[in-house]
């Protein structure tokens, strides 16, 4: 059986950027890492990751890179606003690096990474943490379900 459109996996994944630091990774190297489970265009996957799966067999792996702009976007200036202090909640404590869930009108919240902290201002920036980066990505097929 072959990975397709529609089928499930069960999967390992690693990222890892050029300057080979490991943002995010599922392989443990004492085998206690566990697969996620996916379904292949249910859009829980970038599409760019998804293409390589199709056609791979359990047991295979695959590495291969993707450019910010198959990831995860380049980033972008106005994504970055300056907010008052006062806009956030005041029992909230903020801290340079906290990623805070923001209401943006839609069903869906936004996260921002907190980047300074001055007097009453708080620079939030709004792309996504990988966004920019070209993306070194290996991945394994665990199983097909």
């Amino acid at each position: 059986m072959k990975v397709k459109l529609g089928s499930t996996i069960s999967l390992h994944l690693r990222i890892t950027l050029a300057n080979g630091t490991i943002a995010d990774s599922t392989f443990a190297t004492d085998g206690s890492g566990q697969p996620e489970l996916i379904t292949i265009g249910d859009g829980t996957l970038l599409a760019a990751l998804e293409a390589p799966l199709i056609g791979l067999s359990a047991g295979e792996k695959k590495e291969f890179q993707l450019t910010a702009a198959e990831g995860f976007g380049e980033r972008h200036a106005d994504a970055i606003h300056t907010l008052k202090r006062s806009e956030f909640d005041p029992d909230q404590p903020l801290a340079v690096g906290l990623v805070i869930a923001f209401n943006n009108g839609s069903d869906d919240p936004v996260a921002g990474i907190i980047t300074e902290i001055r007097d009453n201002q708080v620079k939030v920036d709004f792309n996504h943490p990988l966004a920019g980066q070209t993306l070194a990505i290996e991945v394994e097929v665990v199983a097909i379900h």
